[in-house]
């Protein structure tokens, strides 16, 4: 059946697509397709730092760590993905959208790349579905996610966000991760996972 050959066609082609971390001050990007029905990561790029604010830096650097990740899966410059899959910190987020600051930074970035937006997921929630599909349990935890100029301090309880707190970076990180767990309190008892 015609129908039929199209979905099993082995000569159809793979589709690849960038995935992009942004954090704070560093930015990574890869190159990933579906296999099998599921997602691999086939090359990443550097990470590559950034001003953390200005249009310039963050297309300079994410074209640096996206054409890197495309380079390395293939060195003949054939390999052009134009969707993409963002990866960003938590509060980039306002009322469960993208703040709009944010907004026209990726704007700018889709424009001069020449991106389609597939989708984006926050950080620290990915973090999370990775250990509950690992682990096949929601996590009880605290995650801290360390960028050159801040340390994001998430209380996760049964796999649901409790709240997520920013704080800046001092060359006294215990400090400043014992900061980020303090405005947590009062709370019963904090997980002892981190």
């Amino acid at each position: 059946l015609p129908f039929f050959k199209k979905k099993n066609d082995p000569t159809r082609s793979r589709e690849y697509l960038f995935a992009l971390l942004i954090n704070h001050g560093l930015i990574q990007g890869a190159v990933w397709s579906v296999a099998n029905n599921h997602p691999q990561v086939l090359a990443t790029g550097p990470g590559v730092t950034w001003d953390d604010s200005s249009e310039n830096s963050l297309i300079t650097a994410c074209d640096q760590t996206l054409s890197e990740a495309a380079r390395a899966l293939d060195k003949s410059g054939k390999l052009q993905p134009d969707k993409v899959i963002l990866g960003l910190p938590s509060d980039w987020l306002k009322d469960d959208k993208i703040a709009p600051p944010q907004q026209q930074l990726l704007r700018s970035l889709f424009s001069k790349l020449a991106l389609k937006a597939m989708g984006y997921v926050i950080n620290s929630e990915a973090v999370v579905r990775f250990i509950q599909h690992t682990e096949n349990l929601p996590p009880t935890a605290i995650l801290l996610g360390f960028s050159p100029t801040i340390i994001e301090v998430n209380f996760t309880k049964l796999g649901r966000t409790m709240g997520t707190h920013i704080v800046k970076r001092s060359s006294r990180v215990v400090d400043d991760v014992l900061a980020g767990l303090s405005r947590f309190l009062p709370q019963d008892m904090l997980p002892s996972r981190i």
